[in-house]
């Protein structure tokens, strides 16, 4: 089968929904947990840990790390949900690009 080019940009385009979703749900249930005064599993820290990798860990660094652009976004809330959804969409262009080169990989095998 040959991965034609809609087909990838439109699988890119819902991996980077369907991730940032993903990431947005499970980073808000471990905020509220750690909110509350409980401990956030270690399970559900590892999840965020690696749904959040890697522009996500640019939050440790601050909001001067961004520069101009980190204080053009405004509240913190609103840099979070923009860097989870740059980092949905290099998720989503990853792979595909994965899927692509395996698609290749196995047509040449053949």
């Amino acid at each position: 089968m040959r991965l034609t080019r809609p087909a990838i940009v439109t699988g890119a385009i819902t991996i980077a929904v369907i991730h940032t979703w993903a990431y947005l749900s499970v980073f808000g249930y471990a905020f509220a947990i750690g909110d509350s005064g409980q401990q956030v599993p270690a399970s559900l820290g590892i999840l965020v840990n690696v749904l959040g990798a890697p522009l996500m860990f640019l939050l440790y660094l601050g909001p001067g790390v961004c520069g101009l652009w980190g204080r053009w976004w405004g509240d913190d809330s609103n840099l979070i949900i923009g860097l989870a959804c740059l980092n949905g969409l290099l998720w989503g262009a990853l792979l595909m690009w994965a899927a692509l080169w395996l698609s290749r990989r196995h047509r040449h095998a053949a």
